[in-house]
C-alpha cells in the first residue's frame, strides 16, 4: 500500500481546476488521512473517477465528493471504492505538488466559493431567459 503512480484526467467535471488529459500524481492512502478540499479518485462501475472531498463521514466510513464543475448534491463515496487521493498534477511538464499547507487552502477557498459562482450562474441564465421571452 502506499504507491504512488499517475492517472491521466478525461472530462470537464474539474474544470477549471484540471483540464482533460492532464496528469495527476496519486497516492495510495488511508482514510483516515483525507481532509476536505482534497482531489479524491475512486471507482464507479468500470470506471475511476476524480472529484473533489466536500464532506468526510468517519463513523459511516464514507466520503462526500462533487467535480468543481458540478451542480446538486454530492456523490457519497464507500470507503472500499477509493483508489487514491492526488498529490500532484503535471501542468506544462511540471508538478504542481497539492498536499501543500498553501494548497490546502486554496482547496477551501474553492469549496466555499464555488456554490456562490453556481448560484450567481443560475441567476444569471434565468435572468437571461426572462429577457429573450
Amino acid at each position: 500500500m502506499n504507491q504512488t503512480y499517475y492517472y491521466e484526467t478525461s472530462g470537464y467535471s474539474m474544470w477549471p481546476f484540471l483540464l482533460p488529459k492532464e496528469r495527476l500524481l496519486v497516492k495510495e492512502g488511508a482514510f483516515a488521512f483525507l481532509r476536505r478540499g482534497d482531489l479524491l479518485l475512486y471507482r464507479a462501475g468500470d470506471q475511476v473517477i476524480c472529484h473533489r472531498v466536500v464532506g468526510i463521514d468517519r463513523i459511516a466510513h464514507t466520503v462526500f465528493v462533487r467535480g468543481d464543475a458540478a451542480a446538486g448534491k454530492p456523490e457519497v463515496v464507500c470507503l472500499a471504492a477509493i483508489v487514491g487521493r492526488a498529490v500532484g498534477k503535471v501542468r506544462k511538464g511540471r508538478l504542481i505538488r497539492l498536499d501543500t499547507r498553501m494548497q490546502y487552502w486554496q482547496n477551501q477557498l474553492i469549496i466555499c466559493v464555488l456554490p456562490a459562482v453556481r448560484a450567481a450562474n443560475r441567476v444569471y441564465h434565468i435572468v437571461m431567459k426572462k429577457n429573450r421571452a
